[in-house]
């Protein structure tokens, strides 16, 4: 499974992307990614549900922050799955269809 890669030297530093995001998902990957906690630690640590905290982690994907994927549960093998899923039809790597994600 590919990890998602740290900012380049030439990008924006991992304090620059954090600016960029709520102070309520700064929190939470804080907690996970940089002090190596594991998603139920976090939400315990910020008294919120874990599904929370791994939406924030998705706002931080979504900012270009790097976040440690196989740490959250998803192995090369759901992975594969949801690639598989995306590309075949009736998707065809269409996310706009993300009902029909879903329902694959």
């Amino acid at each position: 499974m590919e990890k998602r890669k740290e900012p380049s030297s030439s990008g924006p530093s991992i304090e620059q992307l954090l600016s960029k995001v709520p102070d309520t998902v700064q929190e939470s990957y804080t907690l996970f990614q940089l002090q190596k906690k594991t998603l139920a630690e976090a939400a315990d640590a910020r008294e919120l549900d874990t599904i929370i905290v791994a939406s924030h982690l998705s706002t931080a994907i979504v900012n270009g922050l790097p976040v440690d994927l196989e740490r959250c549960g998803v192995t090369e093998e759901i992975e594969k799955i949801v690639a598989d899923v995306v590309r075949a039809p009736p998707i065809n790597c269409d996310i706009s269809q993300i009902v029909a994600i879903k329902e694959n």
